[in-house]
């Protein structure tokens, strides 16, 4: 059982529930990182990869888009950036969104230009994409952003 200065971790058995866990684990140990990270890290990359008109049911409300935001906290050196790359290596992005992969953060107003582009033929910002796997590889930027007067972030 885990102290409150330690996060929850997913047993093995959790792992082994499906292949494609099993699979993910089996990656994360091959690159020594952790599985948990690994597997957010995955997760997170699915839902920026997916149909953006993919809706989860109403469970709760009414329905919602598929979003899924991660933090993975570890001292330095503790694998985070191992851990996104081993997500990367799991789950590549579909061809059509290779340039919305990896984006770095920016400031928040940068991140929702990113969804914009200028219509041709009147000038005009018009949204065009639908898809972003943002990727900060330290906190401290976002702290620093958060900090700014007038972010969105």
């Amino acid at each position: 059982m885990s102290t409150p200065s330690e996060p929850p971790i997913l047993p093995p058995e959790f792992y082994e529930r499906r292949s494609h866990l099993r699979h993910v684990r089996s990656a994360a140990l091959a690159r020594g990182t952790a599985p948990d990270a690994v597997l957010h890290a995955t997760l997170a990359r699915l839902a920026a990869f997916s149909p953006s008109d993919l809706l989860l049911p109403p469970l709760v409300g009414s329905e919602a888009p598929l979003n899924y935001f991660v933090a993975v906290v570890a001292p330095s050196g503790g694998g985070k950036s191992t851990a996104a790359k081993a997500a990367r290596a799991l789950l590549a992005p579909p061809e059509h969104l290779l340039d919305r992969d990896n984006v770095p953060v920016g400031t928040g107003e940068g991140m929702i230009e990113s969804f914009f582009e200028r219509d041709p033929h009147t000038g005009d910002k018009i949204q065009v994409h639908h898809n972003l796997f943002l990727y900060v590889d330290e906190g401290e930027v976002l702290h620093k952003l958060g900090q700014r007067d007038g972010t969105t972030l």
